[in-house]
């Protein structure tokens, strides 16, 4: 058997998290329409455009620029994806990963970020985890992943418990796949 690494997709967003992002959607179409209608009429389409266009760029730059697509694991690291950008951890820094609940956390700070519209996204200080980078679709699905130095992360993996199962097998092996037959273990180059 070949141990590889392997792509996850986020989880999909909770009944709450769903519920406020279509309540943002709605509203992005909707107050440019009702603008349109109420503005007086030489302003009327300037302003709809206007309030549009915020409401739109706001929309898409947490999509595109925090919510990730996906997480992939490679003997290497972990890479997490979003729409325009990655990064990538190498598998050095990374000490473990967990499942974690929400309140098992602990009371966090928010130094930067949102917790509503598509997730959970930001910069977070929690007391008994320091300070966390959060990109989470789910609070029922987090994983937390800890760093050697830096923040840790707190993500929403689809299949978590594949993930941590994964990612801590190429921390505890160093990040060397290894095809495994019969008798005896090869490992990969």
């Amino acid at each position: 058997m070949e141990v590889k690494g392997k792509q996850f997709s986020i989880a999909r967003m909770s009944g709450r998290y769903l519920a406020i992002t279509v309540v943002a959607f709605i509203f992005g179409i909707a107050w440019p329409i009702v603008i349109a209608f109420v503005a007086p009429k030489h302003l009327a389409e300037d302003v709809a455009f206007i309030v549009a266009g915020v409401i739109w760029g706001i929309i898409a730059f947490f999509f595109l620029f925090f919510r990730p697509i996906h997480f992939a694991i490679v003997p290497k690291g972990l890479r997490i994806v979003w729409p325009l950008r990655w990064r990538f951890i190498p598998i050095d820094r990374i000490i473990r990963a967990e499942i974690i609940s929400y309140k098992g956390l602990g009371h966090m700070k928010s130094q930067i970020g949102l917790d509503g519209f598509m997730g959970i996204f930001g910069r977070f200080t929690s007391k008994k985890f320091g300070e966390l980078i959060i990109t989470a679709s789910n609070r029922d699905i987090l994983v937390l992943v800890t760093l050697e130095k830096g923040r840790s992360l707190v993500i929403t993996p689809n299949n978590r418990d594949e993930f941590v199962d994964l990612l801590n097998y190429f921390v505890i092996h160093g990040g060397k796949g290894f095809v495994i037959q019969a008798e005896h273990k090869q490992e990969l180059a």
